[in-house]
């Protein structure tokens, strides 16, 4: 008996063959596929914060761009309402409470449809699978998708599951989504289509949002807007046979009219936007507070386009501003271009492009000036005057071609005239000088030699980009602290200096009556609260700038056109400035400006004009001094015969007719002024003029002049020689005395 019982089953075991053969090829996979999900490597990206677009705001949180996702960001959602995680179980996965990460039945459903199609037309994924999918690198996501990215989809979701609770899984999803329009997401996405955060978000919107993950592009509710809503009216179905909504309910949200908050993506200030994103600040997170104030920005914005229209008929196409707080060195606006879109060129940054500067950098000559030792009372000669350097003979000329004879520094730097500030730099050693303290204040644009750039580098020949200029001026508004300028908010504040010589720079360019001269009383350049002013107009009128500053703020501007070609006898004064003059109003009416107290111990006095001494005459300048401070008072022997001004041997070539207000004080000896020992000329046929030498000489008599092999003439006053390639030694002779005085010269033929 036993053995029939034993025979029985063994053929009722073997009868089961199919069972068996079934059971071994469902769960030898099923035990292999758990095995792996136990090793198998999660993408990395899922173990970091999700994915977010970040914002770029202004400093009081208006968005001014939102870009493109980036992994690591934050500002995703920590809690999800009720409504949003039934919306999306409903619209991907309905028995995500109950499975292990794969829904068996679904996957095998999917798999019978799809063999009935020919095609794939499911994929049956659950949300734990789905989550692995957007978290996997790029290039596994948008490839075609194999039956091994499935299988690892399935193991991974598998490990998800035994990582994290079903809370967090589902988190995870709702703060990765893509939801179209550049949002990751649920929270951004609620944001950016209704306005409010996603706790606040109605049934309807929930159903909505949910809808658009399965195609971002197709169901985007801006975009296609039937297609999402026939998408949401398919979840509320859902939810309703899922008893989450009663019949009225559904049938309620079914007909409700979807409104949406959005307004499109912001794209302002592009300009400063584009130079942060290609900046070397640290920009991250999912919000990015920069320093621009968007109000100042678009009055910025509306005085370019505004004035540009202005100057259209003179050929001036484009503008460029810059304001910055000298506090902290934050960027409050920065314009690039008239108009952004523009056909013209609108996308170049003219705060960023190098353009030459013109007169704008005279005022750091004079504050070096003023460091080494010149003072407020010092005559400079604004004569023709020719510069002996390594690279050969200079000889600049002021802006309007004529010369005033002697000035005090104060007019010198407010009439913006050419000769004295190259003095000034030629007696401080040459442009090295110069060089050294520009790139101390923050210009990178100097890269080549100073000997390469020469004297002329102080009247503008060297190229420098206006926002790099106007943070080099807010430099002088701290009164001689130099420090980096900041697109982002939150800069650390900066010292205000206590130099002396700065803030009498500042006095100089506030000086209205000082330039007064050369721009009038009346130009932009002139305001009814003291802010300190520069311009700047590059040869052939191809660069306009005007700059200004007070304690507070500095404004720059730039005008032109990026192609280079000259504007018409459009200058800095009427050019750039009135931009500047409209900005820097705007700023006094709203934030406020106040002015520098001057030094301790300082006080004015007057000056004789011609003489830079005391005086009691009603024809004075005044200016300042410490106290203390030894100062002559014009005495009878400063004047001659006839009751004429004397001046020393710098103007006896200036001074020519009987009738100036002038007279010189010869030297008691013959002295060649030019050209100087040793100097060699270059004979350049591409340069008219190269030829000829000037021949300046002063003494106590008439002076003849014997150069063997060189021919001498005489043109309107000046002496000239002029011969060919070789050394030649030049002879002036007392005709009196018969004193003589040689230098030695060369010329090179090109």
């Amino acid at each position: 008996m036993a053995g029939k019982d034993q025979a029985n089953r063994r053929r009722r075991f073997v009868s089961l063959w199919p069972v068996w053969l079934v059971a071994g090829g469902i769960g030898l996979p099923l035990l292999v596929l758990t095995a792996i999900s136990y090793v198998i490597p999660l993408p990395p990206a899922l173990l970091q914060p999700p994915p977010t677009a970040p914002q770029i705001l202004d400093r009081h949180g208006i968005p001014l761009r939102v870009l493109a996702p980036v992994q690591g960001g934050v500002g995703a959602s920590t809690q999800l309402p009720l409504t949003l995680k039934q919306a999306l179980l409903a619209a991907e996965d309905h028995r995500f409470l109950s499975h292990n990460g794969v829904d068996w039945m679904r996957l095998l459903k999917a798999g019978w449809d799809n063999v009935r199609s020919g095609r794939i037309v499911s994929g049956a994924s659950t949300i734990t699978q789905q989550l692995v999918k957007i978290s996997g690198p790029h290039e596994r996501r948008s490839k075609r998708r194999t039956w091994k990215d499935k299988v690892y989809e399935i193991c991974a979701a598998k490990r998800v599951e035994r990582m994290w609770p079903k809370e967090k899984i589902l988190l995870e999803y709702a703060n990765r989504l893509d939801l179209g329009s550049l949002t990751i997401g649920v929270e951004q996405a609620s944001e950016f289509y209704f306005g409010k955060s996603a706790e606040f978000l109605s049934v309807s919107e929930c159903a909505l949002l949910a809808g658009v993950a399965q195609a971002p592009g197709r169901l985007n509710p801006v975009r296609h807007p039937l297609a999402s809503k026939k998408r949401q009216q398919l979840i509320l179905e859902r939810m309703r046979r899922l008893g989450w909504l009663s019949e009225e309910e559904c049938a309620r949200l079914t007909a409700e009219k979807q409104e949406l908050k959005t307004v499109g993506r912001p794209f302002l200030a592009p300009h400063f936007v584009d130079l942060l994103l290609q900046s070397d600040m640290e920009v991250h997170g999912a919000k990015i507070v920069t320093s621009l104030d968007l109000e100042v920005q678009r009055v910025a914005e509306s005085a370019v386009r505004t004035h540009l229209r202005r100057l259209a008929d003179k050929n001036v196409t484009q503008a460029a501003v810059v304001v910055i707080e000298n506090a902290t060195g934050e960027v409050l606006a920065l314009v690039g271009s008239g108009d952004y879109q523009g056909r013209r060129g609108g996308q170049v940054n003219g705060a960023w492009a190098p353009r030459s500067p013109g007169s704008a950098l005279k005022p750091f000559t004079y504050l070096l000036a003023l460091e080494a030792g010149i003072s407020a009372d010092s005559i400079l000669a604004d004569v023709p005057t020719v510069f002996e350097t390594t690279a050969g003979s200079y000889e600049p000329d002021n802006f309007n071609k004529q010369c005033v004879g002697p000035v005090l520094p104060r007019q010198a730097l407010g009439c913006s005239l050419n000769i004295p500030a190259v003095s000034l730099l030629h007696s401080l050693g040459g442009p090295f000088v110069l060089q050294q303290r520009l790139e101390e204040y923050g210009l990178r644009t100097l890269q080549r030699s100073a000997g390469y750039y020469g004297l002329g580098l102080t009247i503008g020949n060297a190229e420098v980009r206006l926002l790099e200029l106007t943070n080099a001026y807010a430099g002088l508004g701290r009164l001689g602290v130099s420090g980096p300028y900041s697109l982002l908010c939150g800069a650390p504040r900066l010292p205000m200096g206590s130099s002396p010589h700065a803030w009498l720079i500042a006095d100089m360019l506030a000086d209205n009556t000082a330039r007064a001269p050369a721009f009038g009383l009346r130009s932009a350049l002139r305001f009814d609260f003291p802010v300190a002013c520069k311009t700047g107009t590059s040869t052939s009128f191809r660069d306009n700038w005007a700059l200004a500053y007070t304690p507070e703020l500095t404004v720059g501007v730039w005008a032109g056109n990026f192609d280079g070609s000259p504007m018409r006898n459009v200058s800095g004064v009427t050019g750039a400035a009135p931009i500047m003059h409209e900005i820097m109003e705007f700023l006094h009416e709203t934030r406020g400006t106040t002015w520098f107290a001057p030094p301790e111990g300082w006080h004015k006095v007057a000056l004789h004009p011609s003489l830079g001494k005391r005086t009691n005459d009603v024809d004075f300048v005044e200016e300042w001094f410490p106290l203390g401070v030894p100062l002559p008072w014009v005495s009878a022997g400063d004047f001659d015969d006839h009751g004429k001004a004397r001046l020393d041997s710098r103007f006896s070539q200036w001074v020519g007719t009987e009738d100036s207000p002038f007279s010189v004080m010869r030297p008691q000896r013959l002295v060649i002024y030019h050209p100087r020992p040793n100097t060699r000329f270059v004979l350049d046929p591409d340069v008219p003029g190269s030829q000829w030498i000037p021949l300046r000489c002063e003494g106590p008599n008439p002076v003849e002049w014997d150069v063997k092999g060189m021919s001498v003439v005489k043109r309107g006053g000046t002496t000239l020689a002029t011969g060919t390639a070789g050394a030649y030694e030049i002879v002036a002779r007392d005709s009196v005395t018969g004193e003589t005085q040689a230098v030695r010269v060369e010329l090179l033929q090109r």
